[in-house]
């Protein structure tokens, strides 16, 4: 099975959609919605049956990393949360042996540095 995130800014439409595919990409699922408002940057990752996208969002108060899980195979989805403080943008997501790694990058007074957190 294939899994995609992907952002579309057609009109009424804005936003991040996840779609699968499980014949090799001849034809994909409809786009489901993930979060609320526009995002950008996504990524996504499958292990020990657990799909997790992660994707960065612009608000009032700047960029931010969001995250969601599905244990479904991304028929339904939890809600969005936020994983990174605001300036956070560019976020990366692999399944490893213990779960999934998440990094993105952090604007901070002194420079961009990279952040990251494991999640079980």
């Amino acid at each position: 099975s294939l899994h995609s995130v992907v952002w579309t800014g057609a009109e009424n439409r804005v936003g991040l959609y996840h779609m699968q595919s499980g014949d090799n990409g001849a034809s994909w699922t409809p786009p489901q919605r993930l979060g609320e408002g526009p995002a950008f940057h996504a990524d996504i990752a499958a292990g020990a049956g657990r799909l997790v996208a992660v994707w960065d969002a612009l608000g009032p108060e700047g960029s931010r990393v969001y995250i969601s899980e599905s244990a479904d195979k991304g028929r339904n989805w939890l809600p969005a949360r936020q994983l990174a403080p605001a300036s956070a943008s560019f976020p990366r997501i692999v399944a490893t042996p213990n779960g999934f790694l998440a990094m993105w990058l952090e604007q901070s007074p002194t420079g961009k540095q990279w952040s990251a957190a494991v999640l079980q």
